[in-house]
């Protein structure tokens, strides 16, 4: 069976667990190989001392690529070429730093191991932590999950250590507790606590989708995905699915975000707008 493509730079160095291995195809991927080693790259990102998104660049490197460089002057034949770039890619370790465009000194470094003989590229680690990069930029759901929201944290800080199934867990959590606010919204006498707790999660999150996020009804397969892995996925699977199913979780709960800053935006608004009137009134002159 074939390797499938490998991950994006900005995937293999943001979303890709440590130590989970990623098998390559020596011919296909050595233009993948070289650009980790010697290209300059550059991906958007959340800088964790800005506070705030940023395009982080690599490091000056000494020299151009020079198989691109050879390319371009048609200096090697492609066999010479491939020949070139395959001595320059044996096995090994190697480093990528990157550094935020906004203050260079914020550095992100990723450490890389390629074992040539069987292809396998294997990130051994980074600073800072996958954890740290997605925990920072989502503490602006703390209030929404209230004292749910480490659970989201612990989520993704268990597959930083390369546990599927377990981060799984907290996911479903995330996911369960989303539908159970809306519940709560919508029967908040709980008459219908019982008519609720008989329905499959597919059919509770149609019953409240007036209540729920937009992106809570959209993915609701996301549930099954977790449930799944929970009873049936490897923890390989489960490993590799998770970034997409986290990133269903935050924009379901950047929707409600959203939602609730609308809200106190408009709340505030009436409150500016009814002092002002009150104000102008109690200045209007007696007749």
């Amino acid at each position: 069976q074939a390797a499938p493509q490998p991950p994006t730079v900005l995937s293999l160095c943001l979303e890709q667990t440590l130590y989970a291995p990623i098998q390559l195809n020596p011919e296909r991927d050595l233009d993948y190989l070289g650009r980790l080693k010697s290209a300059q790259l550059q991906f958007d990102a959340y800088c964790v001392h800005c506070r705030s998104v940023s395009t982080f660049r690599t490091l000056d490197r000494a020299a151009k690529d020079p198989f691109a460089e050879a390319v371009k002057s048609s200096a090697l034949t492609q066999k010479a070429l491939n020949e070139a770039r395959r001595l320059n890619l044996q096995g090994g370790q190697f480093a990528l730093h990157v550094h935020c465009s906004r203050q260079p000194h914020h550095l992100y470094s990723f450490f890389f191991h390629y074992a040539e003989t069987e292809a396998v590229l294997t990130k051994i680690g980074q600073s800072p932590s996958i954890e740290d990069v997605a925990g920072s930029d989502i503490e602006r759901y703390r209030k929404i999950l209230g004292e749910n929201f480490p659970e989201l944290r612990r989520a993704t800080g268990l597959f930083a250590h390369g546990i599927g199934i377990g981060a799984f867990v907290y996911l479903r959590r995330i996911f369960e507790n989303l539908v159970d606010t809306a519940r709560l919204e919508a029967d908040p006498n709980g008459e219908r606590t019982t008519e609720f707790r008989a329905m499959r999660m597919s059919e509770r999150v149609q019953a409240l989708a007036s209540y729920l996020p937009p992106a809570v009804v959209q993915y609701k397969g996301a549930y099954g995905i977790l449930s799944k892995g929970l009873h049936e996925l490897t923890e390989l699977e489960c490993k590799r699915y998770f970034p997409v199913v986290r990133a269903a979780i935050v924009a379901m709960l950047e929707q409600r975000y959203e939602a609730a800053e609308k809200a106190r935006a408009a709340a505030e608004l009436d409150r500016a707008v009814a002092a002002i009137a009150a104000q102008t009134k109690s200045s209007e002159p007696s007749e």
